[in-house]
């Protein structure tokens, strides 16, 4: 469109500059420009979108930005008033950009806590060793999940320059070892999740996780790492505190000294120094004992018990070897039971305190037999019990020849029912009594071995036989079988 104002403007034809005609707003974030027009003539050129356009050229509006339609309306607009002999200027929006999207944050969430967490007790004060600081996670489990973010898209102004978008959180997640990653695309959203590959300890930061098939404590074991409940093996470098509870389902591996009872192990213990039992709980280990030294603990070992050193006020139960190593190997006023057999430089001391070995006992079949004795007992006082009844109902049978009342059936029904459940209950009792009557001693041969000697006070124990020492022994070795009468103490040479 062109508009004259030749020969109705009014306005003087030296006003041929730019600026008499036009003027431009940009706003402050560049995305958008308002174009003022007012009637007149540029270098003897009458005003039309091409004069507009190369104006706007002029001041660097991009091409792509301008609104040509506005400009067409507003030259429009610009005729009819001055038409009409109305000169005023005309304002309209001549360029427009469009802002930059945000994109969406990435995140991570963790399936686990990476914090320990502090438990209050009822009295108000904070459990600083029941602190679950260390989370075991099973193969397969998954373990976090990362949304990397989506990026925002670019605006452009008035001037066709770019305008970046804010830019977006994009955690990034350091994997370790034995985590796999697998992707996955959830409402057009892509996804990260990470999986354990087997099983151990979760460490995890807000950049980092990884799995541990071993779990490592650089430190002792107490107020400052809280109790430890583990299904893997654990390797602590320090001690173990008094008072601290450690549960693990592999083997336990302590480089100091041991200063509590409260130990379940599945598999091995290792204890590079010493074990120092507090005498509240029982030391309970699935496989073998290794130790410098064992001091006022009871401890339950279905494998081997192999000390450097002394074993003093303790019980030991052992389903295998019971052997002290070292020249100071000494068994003192403690009580052991071994199933295979035990071997130590001296059995008591010069202060003749009382210590008993009892050899080839299975002490896990001896408590399963005593308490299946105790049920039988129970059951059969039971059975005592319904007999009576039984033996009634009998009679009334016989008596009505079969013909009972339909009132006293179920009656009758129920006491049949009992005792028939409590009899094969017996029965079966009677059975598994019969199997561990013999299974709570080794059928075959035991060694026990003095390498110094032995000392008034100390007692040995094989099924029925009974060995007391009345004087010191040097060093000697006994073999006892199934069916002796006496096994025979041979001597042997002491050792340093």
């Amino acid at each position: 469109m062109v508009v004259s104002t030749e020969q109705t403007s009014g306005v003087s034809d030296q006003e041929t500059s730019w600026e008499s005609v036009f003027s431009l707003k940009i706003s402050s974030d560049n995305l958008g420009a308002d174009l003022t027009i007012r009637p007149g003539m540029i270098k003897g050129r009458a005003l039309s979108t091409s004069i507009v356009i190369e104006y706007l050229h002029n001041k660097d509006i991009s091409q792509e930005r301008i609104i040509g339609d506005n400009i067409y309306q507003a030259l429009k607009q610009l005729q009819s008033a001055t038409g009409r002999m109305d000169f005023s200027p005309v304002s309209f929006v001549v360029a427009q950009g469009f802002p930059p999207v945000r994109g969406e944050d990435g995140w991570v969430k963790f399936y686990h806590p990476q914090a320990q967490r502090v438990k209050i007790g009822e009295d108000g004060h904070a459990d600083y060793r029941n602190i679950e600081r260390y989370i075991y996670v099973k193969a397969g489990e998954k373990l976090a999940t990362l949304f990397e973010g989506i990026p925002g898209k670019p605006g452009i102004d008035v001037f066709g320059k770019p305008i970046a978008p804010p830019p977006i959180k994009r955690p990034k997640l350091t994997i370790g070892k034995n985590v796999q990653e697998k992707g996955l695309v959830q409402d057009n959203k892509p996804f990260i999740e990470y999986f354990a590959t087997c099983n151990g300890a979760i460490f995890s930061t807000e950049s980092s996780i990884t799995v541990s098939q071993e779990l490592q404590i650089d430190s002792n074991v107490g107020l400052g790492t809280g109790n430890i409940n583990y299904d893997g093996n654990v390797l602590v470098k320090g001690d173990v505190e008094p008072a601290t509870s450690i549960k693990t389902q592999g083997n336990l591996m302590v480089k100091g000294n041991v200063e509590t009872s409260d130990l379940q192990i599945s598999r091995d213990l290792e204890v590079s120094g010493g074990i120092k039992g507090d005498g509240k709980n029982v030391v309970k280990i699935g496989g073998h004992l290794y130790a410098k030294f064992i001091e006022n603990a009871e401890i339950e070992v279905d494998g081997d018990v192999i000390v450097e050193g002394f074993i003093l006020n303790s019980k030991i139960h052992s389903l295998g070897n019971v052997i002290l190593n070292g020249s100071s190997g000494n068994l003192v006023s403690s009580t052991v039971s071994a199933y295979m057999g035990l071997t130590c430089a001296n059995l008591g001391s010069q202060a003749e305190l009382d210590v008993t070995v009892e050899l080839g006992f299975h002490f896990r079949n001896e408590r399963s037999f005593e308490d299946l004795t105790k049920r039988l007992q129970v059951a059969e006082k039971e059975m005592e019990k319904i007999l009576p009844r039984v033996q009634q109902i009998k009679q009334l049978v016989q008596r009505s020849r079969g013909q009972i009342p339909e009132d006293k059936k179920e009656g009758y029904r129920k006491v049949f029912e009992e005792y028939n459940q409590k009899n094969k209950f017996i029965e079966l009792v009677k059975q598994k009594l019969e199997v561990l009557k013999s299974s709570r001693f080794n059928p075959g041969e035991v060694q026990l071995v003095v390498r110094k000697g032995a000392y008034k006070g100390s007692i040995m124990k094989y099924r029925r036989q009974v060995e007391k020492i009345e004087k010191f022994q040097s060093a000697f070795m006994m073999r006892f079988q199934p069916g002796q009468d006496k096994a025979a103490m041979v001597a042997i040479k002491p050792q340093k």
